[in-house]
């Protein structure tokens, strides 16, 4: 089973067709904590303008389908959905990134 095409469909939705790959989804080097969510309203303002709940909804889809490898990436970002902030957009992207690299993978 494959979910090359909808990948495909994934990366150009959020503009991520052209970048560049890597070969894990999460930066082990980077660790998101509540300190990074938005807190005032004006940054609250700022992440609204970004689509992380469309992206968490598109690697949920893939994660529970035919994507294991993205599972905990993806329970990790899931960690503060109610408020992301930047680096977890940051780092949801990164894991599109990766599934650019690993799309014909699975």
């Amino acid at each position: 089973m494959s979910q090359y095409k909808y990948t495909e469909n994934v990366l150009e939705k959020f503009n991520m067709q052209d970048s560049k790959t890597v070969k894990t989804p999460l930066d082990p080097n980077v660790k998101l904590t509540k300190e990074m969510c938005p807190e005032t309203e004006a940054e609250k303002t700022e992440m609204s303008l970004y689509p992380y709940w469309s992206l968490m909804g598109s690697l949920m889809y893939l994660d529970i389908c035919t994507r294991p490898d993205i599972c905990h990436a993806f329970s990790y970002l899931s960690q503060f959905n109610e408020n992301p902030g930047l680096p977890r957009w940051t780092a949801a992207k990164r894991v599109l990134k990766y599934l650019k690299c690993t799309k014909s993978v699975v």
